[in-house]
């Protein structure tokens, strides 16, 4: 759904939030979603029929709601979708990979103390291996 058909679905979810007693009439079978949908569509949420379906917990809160509902539909697209995509994640695999990775870095800290072990001097680099060679070439003064 998208545009004002999505709009308007989101507006009467948080309107049924407002009013729980209209959950009860539904699940009592005394109106259907469709029913109460239109009646929201044609008399508006400021009809005063909805009063009694109101609970008092909710209409001290109410202002709290509707700052909060103007909130929630800033957060960014890219937002909801990274959300939506850790939702998705299955952690077993997630920590399977970490185990892997940790297991090459282990290895990986293994290899580079084994090598340092079994030559310590040849790691230390090209200047201190050059400063030990002796230069053919060097002049001296007399």
């Amino acid at each position: 759904m998208s545009g004002k058909k999505g709009r308007n679905v989101t507006l009467f979810k948080q309107f049924v939030k407002r009013h729980p007693k209209l959950i009860i009439e539904v699940r009592q079978g005394k109106m259907t979603w469709q029913q109460l949908y239109e009646e929201w569509y044609l008399l508006g949420e400021d009809d005063p029929s909805w009063k009694k379906y109101r609970s008092q917990s909710h209409s001290e809160t109410d202002k709290n709601t509707n700052s909060q509902t103007t909130d929630e539909n800033h957060v960014p697209e890219v937002i909801k979708q990274i959300m939506n995509y850790i939702k998705k994640m299955d952690m077993d695999q997630v920590q399977q990979f970490l185990g892997q990775i940790n297991d090459a870095l282990e290895n990986f800290q293994k290899f580079l103390e084994e090598n340092y072990k079994a030559n310590p001097h040849e790691t230390t680099g090209y200047r201190t291996k050059r400063r030990n060679f002796k230069n053919p070439f060097s002049f001296r003064k007399d």
